[in-house]
């Protein structure tokens, strides 16, 4: 299994091993066609990991901050606006927030110990690190947060349903519920029993996610600059 610091692994270069977030594998299986290779190319040459780049990173600790310390006021989460000054955050997370509410609701929470896993088919090795774990009244749920602007497909949803209920089928208890949460829509999509009929869809999609990166050089090709001479 690859290590998360196994940098060389993560980008591939020769190694056999490849190793990807989940919410890359979510955002790669949502696209179709060419956007499918893009999205592999962004994540094989993405430099090494900035916590200043990363642009959900204040609001998913804020979210999960607010389960672990089982607070109940919603309007808590208005926290992590406090000094952001950066225009595309601050159009993108009041939407969020405003999703994220709608799917509070008045449901009572109980935080749990978080759960991880890795998920792995050939070469790929997903990592499974769900930032919500919690009763929600009174069952226990383990929930992925998905919250790009575009709508998530149900058809989607259950390809990444499947792949967090069998790789966390040995860190969760009986008749805890698996969860995907599109955020900024408020819409959860949940699972307690791996649908296998589905898992060779799930596995063609791991297929041609390691075809696509083992085909992809290791370093972005360098632009060739056009002469200047006649």
């Amino acid at each position: 299994m690859a290590s998360t610091n196994d940098t060389t692994s993560r980008r591939g270069s020769e190694a056999s091993s490849i190793l990807v977030s989940l919410t890359d594998f979510v955002d790669f299986v949502s696209k179709s066609g060419r956007p499918k290779l893009t999205h592999v190319q962004e994540v094989k040459w993405r430099p090494a990991y900035d916590p200043a780049t990363d642009f959900w990173r204040a609001l998913r600790e804020e979210i999960a901050d607010y389960h672990r310390t089982n607070q109940m006021v919603k309007s808590r989460l208005d926290r992590v606006m406090n000094g952001i000054t950066h225009p595309p955050k601050l159009k993108a997370y009041p939407v969020a927030l405003k999703g994220y509410k709608a799917f509070l609701g008045k449901k009572l929470f109980q935080g749990m110990p978080a759960k991880r896993a890795t998920w792995n088919y050939g070469s790929l090795n997903v990592q499974v690190n769900p930032e919500l774990s919690a009763t929600i009244q009174g069952v226990p749920h383990v929930i992925k947060l998905y919250f790009r602007a575009e709508p998530l497909a149900k058809k989607h949803a259950e390809l990444i349903l499947l792949l967090m209920a069998d790789s966390l089928q040995g860190e969760v208890a009986c008749g805890t519920v698996i969860g995907l949460l599109d955020v900024q829509r408020g819409k959860l999509y949940t699972t307690m029993v791996a649908d296998t009929r589905l898992k060779p869809l799930l596995q063609g999609e791991a297929s041609s996610f390691e075809t696509m990166w083992n085909q992809i050089p290791a370093q972005r090709p360098m632009k060739i600059k056009k002469s200047d001479a006649a």
